[in-house]
């Protein structure tokens, strides 16, 4: 039980959405891609990947330096 207490850092200056695709081996991964709301989907932008510690839940790691980076001006997954 949680008690109201909340370890996910969100923003509320970017978007998440949920992707999917093939790796080189034909599997499907999943994945959230993280972009600022105010990003100019017109032009291209610097990209990162973000990958989770193992042993670390994913939403508390590297969707935290995701966010951050996306609020910086990355295109982040």
């Amino acid at each position: 039980m949680s008690n109201g207490t909340d370890n996910f850092y969100v923003s509320d200056r970017v978007t998440i959405d949920k992707v999917t695709f093939r790796n080189q081996y034909g599997m499907t991964v999943a994945g959230n891609l993280f972009m600022a709301d105010d990003l100019d989907r017109g032009r291209r932008h610097g990209a990162l990947v973000v990958g989770h510690p193992m042993g670390a839940v994913k939403e508390q790691s590297a969707n935290f330096y995701a966010t951050r980076m996306a609020e910086q001006g990355f295109v982040t997954n």
